[in-house]
């Protein structure tokens, strides 16, 4: 069975091609040409079940010349590079989605499964639950809405299933420096090097927000399991469910790479958004539930 993936070797695109090659899928690889991340594809086991099609930029007008055969699943996993305040790239992954749709449309694909993100929720106190109205601050998660509707009123339009997976925050290989988890992991390390020399402390925010941490490779079965038997016309939270204060992941970390280093714990962070995802609903559709730990996943990649 044939499917294709946009953003195929992004952080969550290779694990989903990864999986999606595994599950049998035939998959076309969609990535931007010369980007130094398609070599994550070449490095994969299951190459033989993947076919890699190069596009300039954003072109995603060109599959349908590139992909001469019909596709049941239309992963759509590509953003725009840029920052969540970069308007530039929220303007344009707008834009690429009616492109994206109409080759998912011109390559017959059954079902469209859109990328969205916790970010659309905004600042959101309690239980998140796909019925919560959305309230991005960012202009990432604009857009992200913004794809979010358009995609599903053009499915509609050419009588195309349509699911949404809304992911929150991602771990695992690939991640990119950045972000919390690789950037304190190796300043732990480097701390518990210095910290034998008389060096003490790393600064943090308050971390007294919850959060929600997915395995990357969960979150590619969660978008299989949604495309095999997700609701059409549903959206669904895309998250382990086990969530707690972030502080308390800080702690692990801590645990595990510079138990002799401290935590110098300051102000909150603004604005506070705090993670603490519903994910009965993609369960109860799917059966699809999360089962690997924060530390696997951390031991596992970072050793």
């Amino acid at each position: 069975m044939n499917v294709v993936v946009t953003g195929a070797a992004g952080f969550a695109g290779i694990h989903l091609t990864k999986h999606l090659a595994e599950h049998g899928y035939n998959v076309y690889a969609v990535v931007r040409r010369g980007s130094a991340h398609n070599a994550r594809i070449n490095d994969l086991s299951t190459s033989g079940k993947i076919r890699i099609i190069e596009i300039e930029d954003s072109d995603f007008g060109a599959l349908p010349r590139q992909i001469d055969e019909k596709c049941e699943f239309f992963f759509h996993m590509a953003n725009r590079p840029g920052t969540r305040s970069d308007e530039y790239a929220a303007y344009g992954n707008v834009e690429d989605i009616n492109s994206v749709m109409k080759a998912a449309a011109a390559l017959e694909c059954r079902r469209f499964i859109g990328t969205g993100s916790q970010a659309e929720y905004g600042v959101a106190e309690g239980l998140i639950t796909e019925e919560r109205q959305t309230n991005p601050f960012s202009m990432y998660g604009a857009a992200k809405v913004a794809e979010c509707v358009m995609s599903r009123a053009q499915a509609q339009l050419t009588g195309m299933e349509w699911v949404w997976g809304r992911i929150f925050s991602l771990i695992g290989e690939y991640e990119p420096a950045g972000r919390l988890i690789p950037d304190l992991i190796c300043s732990l390390k480097s701390a518990g090097i210095n910290n034998e020399r008389g060096n003490v402390g790393i600064r943090l925010s308050a971390a007294t927000q919850d959060w929600d941490y997915l395995d990357a490779g969960e979150c590619a079965e969660a978008f299989i399991a949604l495309a095999e038997k997700g609701k059409n016309g549903k959206i669904y939270n895309v998250a382990n469910g086990d969530y707690h204060p972030l502080k308390y992941y800080t702690e692990i970390l801590r645990e595990m790479y510079a138990p002799g280093v401290e935590f110098q714990y300051g102000d909150e962070s603004f604005p506070r958004v705090t993670l603490a995802p519903s994910v009965s609903k993609i369960f109860e559709d799917t059966g699809w539930k999360a089962a690997i730990s924060f530390e696997e996943t951390i031991k596992r990649v970072y050793g």
